[in-house]
Order: C-alpha cells, then structure tokens, then sequence
C-alpha cells in the first residue's frame, strides 16, 4: 500500500502546504472502485496545472477546427457541449501532454510519478492501465443488456471477441454499433474505462475509409494517430453534414440499388413452362426462381430473383442493381411476351435509407402500403433473393472474407454472428414499424450451419 503521510507532513503533490490542508481529504478511504481515481486525478490536475488543462482540452478538440466548426459547437445543447467535453477529459489522463514550466508533461508521468497525489493501489492500477490502454475500435456483436456486450476489433480480425462487463452502457440498440472503446482488465474480466464514442453508420464508413486512404496497406495507423481519428470523426457527428457513402455490391462491382419490377400475370402454365426451358433459370412456381449467370471471375451470381405474390396474381422480379434491372427487364419481357403485363418498377435506394438513419427507411419499406400479410410474405421473398449468396460473397466488414470463410475462426465466427443478429433486430424493427409479423433468417443460420442462440 502507498506510505500516506502525516497530517502536519508536507503535502507529497508538492504544493509546499502541510497534508491535512491539501489533500488529506481527497485520500481518505471511500470505497475501492478503481475509476474513483479519475475525479482524484482531474481534481488534483486542476487545482495545480488548471490553466495547462484548460489549453489542453481546448487544443485537443479544436485545434483544426475552422470557423464554421466552431460557430456549430457553440450552437449545441449545453448539455451536450459538456458532454463533449467530459469525453475529452479521459483522453487526458490516457494520452494528453499539458505545459508545465514551459516544457510539455505526460499527464499520466504527472499522475503518477513522484510528487502526483496519493492513490490507493486499486486507484493507482487503474491509471496505469488507461494510461497504457490504447483507444480502439469495436464492433459490438452481441448484447445482454445491463450485463455485458460482446466486442470484436475492427482493424484487426484475428484478435479474439471480448465480453465486456458493462451494467450502463451495454443496451440492446447497440447491437451492430461501431464504437471507440478502452477496454480495461479488472478483477479477471474485462471492462469500460468510461469513455464510449458511438457512431451512427454512416459517420463509421467515413472512418474506416479515412484509416485506409491515410494508413500504408496492411498496415494500422499508430495508436495516437487512431485516438486522433476516432476522437475527430466522433466529433464530427455532432455538427458536420454527411455525404452518404457509396454501397457497392460484392458480385458485380455495381452500386447498389433495389429494384423490384411488378408483373400482373395473365398465363401462370406459360410462365412456368418458359422459365423451366430457360438454361440459367432455376426453382419453381412454389419456391420462386433465380437467374444465376457466369462471371468474369469464374464465380456464378444471382442477377435475377422471380416470385409470386400471395394473392396469385402478380409476379415480381427483384435485382440488387440498376444494370442487372434493365438486363433482366430486357430479358424477362423477350421470353414472356403476351403472360405477363408490367405494372410498375420500384427503386429503394440503400444510401438514401443510411441517409435517414432514425426514421423508418429501409430496402424493404415500400411494402409498408401493403396488408401485413402480403407485406411479410413479400419481404420474406426480397430477403430470400437479396441474400441469396450472401455466405459466400466477400465482405469488408470481415475483411474481405466471406461469411463462410470467417467462420472457421472465433474471431470470424463471432462477427458473422453478429452481423446475423444486427439483421435480425434491424428486420424486427421494421416489422414493429410496418405492423407486421416479422421474417425469421433462420435461413442464412442454417446455409452457414450454424445453431440460433
């Protein structure tokens, strides 16, 4: 345990006052959680180097700001600013220099070298690791919800999932979320240092191709350089207009658009019999068919999902992009002729729904105007075909791997798992919006073989 001076003894954090009227009070016993150092440190940081702090945390959140910038911080909530701010206070002690006599110091160095405050030794373990605990980013992939939240390093995929303890901030809708994480060791178990940088999915695109455009390939930014980015692009959800990333998809290296073309059917023997004689159509009326056609890389991809509706009447063929729409447009109305009669073509932009993040866009929100019963089974439906090569597509979210390629690891497991969770809860989100029941998919748990929780 630290030697706790007298109380007519001079002060160990070198103000040149006796103990008992400096900061005896502050190293009484309290309790022994180990964060109760950081109100400790900023307390004593403040009252010895407050000046130094101020122009710290100043640097560190404005620093390369322009005016514009910063007239929209100053137009935040006050709540919020000092929430901003509050956040700012823990990359401090983790990270910050302050000047002290001119010459700049590790706060952490100040901290916890001689002449600092008195720390118990739970306190003094716990600033130690912030101090040498770099600032990451996670994806949370699992939650339980006032008890834990399973993450997985974004940048680096072969580092084993974590099971964070965490009974505040671990809530169901982060399920899916990318975060900028300390994650600490306490007592055998892993847990939050305190500071949590949520992003919205947008804002978390933009920070991933800002780490690949600014970092050597295969390599990682430096740990200062991430803290800087992360903390940066954090910041910049709060007041800065975001230009929606571009979707690509996987198979054709086209953007991605959802495109439904609706038929009314006027012969279904003739329907059926003409795609049964089609060489790159496969299924049937009950299961509905699929266009599969060769591609340059010797892969074999869906450009083409047919269905029925429910109510016997329509058909409707779904495309994951404009090129594919058209193609299939051509080619669908060439071989039907006179069995079909086109309706009407609906486009759901995958970029306009990220863009609206928080209301209730979705690829799948047109079948809204629908009755529920029609709107699920026509979900049901798109999903089928939006993924059906999903476990064997390649992913950035998994590092260029496919689905059933990551598996064969834990790390690659739990993250696909965890993009089939964000599925689930995403589609039940809709349906509770849309008052429907919601489509299970179960099914891509099972193409992948694996067991639902």
């Amino acid at each position: 345990m630290t030697h706790r001076p007298g109380r007519n003894d001079p002060c160990p954090c070198g103000s040149g006052r006796k103990y008992k009227h400096c900061c005896l009070n502050a190293d009484l016993p309290r309790d022994e959680d180990p964060s109760s150092a950081v109100p400790r440190a900023l307390t004593w940081l403040e009252s010895r180097h407050g000046r130094a702090v101020r122009e710290a945390i100043d640097d560190a959140l404005f620093e390369d700001l322009d005016d514009d910038d910063l007239e929209d911080f100053g137009d935040l909530d006050e709540d919020i600013r000092e929430f901003i701010i509050g956040q700012t206070y823990e990359w401090l002690l983790a990270e910050g220099e302050i000047q002290v006599r001119g010459e700049p110091r590790r706060v952490a160095d100040l901290l916890l070298g001689t002449g600092g405050p008195t720390f118990s030794d739970t306190q003094r373990a716990w600033l130690t690791q912030l101090a040498t605990t770099p600032l990451r980013l996670y994806t949370v992939t699992d939650v339980k919800p006032q008890r834990s939240m399973t993450v997985c390093d974004v940048l680096d995929p072969d580092v084993e999932p974590v099971i964070v303890s965490e009974s505040v901030g671990s809530k169901a809708d982060l399920l899916g979320a990318t975060i900028g994480l300390r994650v600490i060791r306490e007592n055998g178990a892993f847990v939050l240092s305190g500071t949590m940088h949520v992003f919205v999915p947008m804002q978390a695109a933009h920070l991933l191709r800002w780490i690949r455009e600014t970092s050597e390939p295969g390599q990682e930014p430096s740990a200062s350089e991430l803290s800087f980015m992360i903390r940066r692009a954090w910041l910049a959800q709060f007041f800065e207009d975001l230009e929606p990333p571009a979707l690509i998809d996987a198979a054709s290296n086209e953007p991605l658009l959802l495109v439904t073309d609706r038929y009314r059917v006027r012969d279904w023997e003739k329907v059926a019999a003409v795609l049964a004689a089609q060489p790159d159509v496969e299924g049937d009326p009950g299961q509905g068919w699929e266009r599969r056609i060769d591609c340059d890389d010797g892969q074999v991809r869906s450009a083409a999902g047919i269905s029925r509706t429910r109510d016997g009447e329509h058909l409707i063929v779904f495309c994951r992009t404009q090129h594919d729409a058209d193609d299939s447009r051509n080619w669908f109305d060439a071989i039907m002729r006179d069995a079909v009669e086109f309706r009407i073509r609906d486009i759901q932009d995958p970029v306009g729904a990220l863009g609206r993040m928080g209301d209730d866009a979705s690829p799948t929100s047109g079948a809204a105007d629908l009755p529920p019963e029609l709107a699920t089974s026509a979900i049901r439906q798109a999903l089928m075909r939006i993924y059906a090569d999903w476990p064997d597509e390649p992913m950035p979210i998994l590092d260029g791997r496919s689905p059933r390629e990551a598996i064969v690891t834990p790390a690659g497991l739990e993250r696909v798992k965890g993009l089939l969770r964000t599925y689930q809860q995403d589609e039940n989100r809709q349906a509770q919006l849309q008052q429907r029941e919601p489509v299970s998919l179960q099914f891509l748990w099972d193409a992948l073989g694996l067991a639902t929780e």
